[in-house]
């Protein structure tokens, strides 16, 4: 721009000077999108550890579930919201971790589903029929 007679100085936007200008990033999301939160507490509390965790979707890290409200297992590390997910119809789509039931890819699920994990007496959810 300078062999063009336009001058631009070389620095830092004044606003991104000010102190605290990016505390905002430094927050976590803390909030169950599930449609239905099986939590006690509520969307908005959550566990460091266990079937309570807050799970992030790791496409965008602006969406989040309990494990138990999406169903995901302990040892699942990824999960993906409905608006990163791929469509089911989406043909070319293999998922990452596809031998891993339930895949890290939206795992919500209807009221009948839930309501059929959730009967007393019932040891098999939905994925073990």
């Amino acid at each position: 721009m300078l062999r063009m007679g336009i001058h631009i100085p070389d620095r830092d936007a004044a606003w991104e000077l000010e102190p605290g200008a990016f505390s905002e990033l430094y927050q976590r999301y803390q909030h169950c999108d599930a449609p239905i939160c099986l939590y006690e507490q509520g969307r908005d509390s959550f566990e460091d550890e266990g079937r309570w965790s807050l799970i992030l979707c790791a496409t965008c890290g602006s969406h989040g579930t309990h494990r138990d409200c999406s169903f995901l297992r302990s040892s699942s590390k990824k999960w993906e919201c409905e608006e990163c997910a791929p469509s089911p119809e989406a043909t070319d789509y293999i998922p990452e971790n596809s031998g891993d039931i339930p895949c890290c890819s939206s795992t919500f699920y209807t009221r009948g589903a839930l309501l059929q994990r959730h009967q007393p007496g019932r040891e098999s959810g939905p994925f073990l029929d």
